[in-house]
């Protein structure tokens, strides 16, 4: 296996800057109106988590392929990527619910809950009616961290074995889910067919690392079979997400790289910024939503028919701008800190021009309430 020439991976900022905007767009879709009130358009975006996974599982083959690393230092450095600002969140959300729960109904000040929501572990969330932390969208990080141990477990092996054990693994577990319907929380998680978005990631990076000519063949391989899943989801009512939603955004993510090689991707430094900053958007974006909200009733006479597409435009800008902020001065400060104290190293990329600096294009889930 030889490493594929040194990438500058902006694509992947894009479109973790795309996939986060998306995931805000529904999101304050239906935060002034329900579902019924909703354009399709827009609670579509919640599938920009799909391209989230997809750019996971690339990532952490990508960045483990040209050197050696050992599953502890793996799952360190994730822990760190992870953890800290989920977890001030998280905090501050049960503090909310615990000090001052008039302000919001969402979060709930069970202990239990808080405990289980930090450390991701899987439960059910009465207030959600479904499988959701403390912090909702935190639904995704349950999945990354569960993939995260998965591939650290399969980087004890040799290199030539890693990807296809880890690709097997993964198709075991989301065929087991979309043949039967687990009822204990965890074998619902852990077997979600939706899983196998990370082995499609993983797929893209292995291609490009060790045969990159065959790339336009993977993105057009993928792109048919997207393209027939989203045909078969709107004839027959076919609901398997990690198909109809999986597929294409793992052609979108293996075109963005293809045309990257190619020369044809240009340089945005506010997409790198967002891109950046995408994680702390896609945590934060529901605060920022709901204290948007409560500006909105306040002073304005809310119709969800005509002051929609208003809030959707403040509720993005506001987001993004409150993340760029968070990201600037929580998230980067932090997670640096912690890699000098552990010593933990990131792969070096090219410098970007905007200024933002030198980022492993590691993955951050945004997740909506789907």
């Amino acid at each position: 296996m030889e490493q594929s020439s040194k990438i500058k991976l902006y694509s992947l900022q894009y479109l973790r800057a795309v996939a986060a905007a998306c995931v805000v767009l529904a999101h304050a879709s239906t935060t002034l109106a329900d579902m019924q009130h909703t354009p399709f358009l827009f609670h579509a975006g919640v599938y920009g988590v799909d391209l989230f996974f997809v750019i996971s599982g690339f990532v952490m083959f990508y960045t483990t392929a040209g050197k050696p690393t050992t599953p502890g230092n793996f799952l360190l450095r994730r822990i760190i990527r992870i953890e800290p600002i989920y977890l001030i969140l998280t905090t501050f959300a049960f503090a909310l619910a615990v000090l001052a729960p008039k302000l919001s109904n969402l979060f709930s000040p069970s202990p239990l809950n808080y405990v289980r929501s930090i450390l991701f572990i899987p439960y059910f969330n009465p207030i959600y009616r479904d499988i959701r932390p403390e912090v909702q969208q935190g639904w995704t990080l349950n999945y990354e961290m569960f993939f995260y141990l998965l591939f650290a477990c399969c980087l004890w092996l040799k290199r030539e074995y890693r990807v296809w054990v880890c690709i097997g693994l993964l198709v075991v577990l989301a065929a087991i889910g979309f043949s039967i319907t687990p009822g204990n929380v965890y074998a619902k998680t852990y077997t979600s067919p939706i899983i196998i978005e990370f082995a499609f990631g993983i797929l893209i990076g292995y291609t490009l690392v060790c045969r990159e000519l065959a790339l336009p063949k993977l993105a057009t391989g993928f792109a048919l079979a997207g393209a027939a899943a989203l045909f078969c989801a709107w004839r027959f009512g076919f609901s398997e997400r990690a198909l109809f939603a999986g597929l294409p955004a793992a052609a979108v993510v293996t075109l963005a790289i293809l045309l990257e090689r190619r020369g044809r991707m240009g340089h945005w430094p506010l997409f790198l910024l967002v891109g950046d900053a995408s994680y702390s958007l896609y945590l934060v974006h529901t605060f920022v939503l709901s204290a948007l909200k409560r500006v909105f009733m306040r002073f304005y006479n809310v119709n969800p028919q005509r002051t929609e597409l208003v809030f959707l435009a403040c509720g993005l800008v506001a987001a993004t701008i409150v993340a760029i902020l968070f990201y600037r001065i929580v998230e980067l400060p932090i997670t640096t800190r912690l890699q000098v104290l552990t010593g933990s190293r990131r792969p070096k990329i090219e410098s970007r021009k905007s200024g933002v600096g030198s980022q492993e294009p590691e993955t951050t889930q945004s997740a909506p309430t789907v």
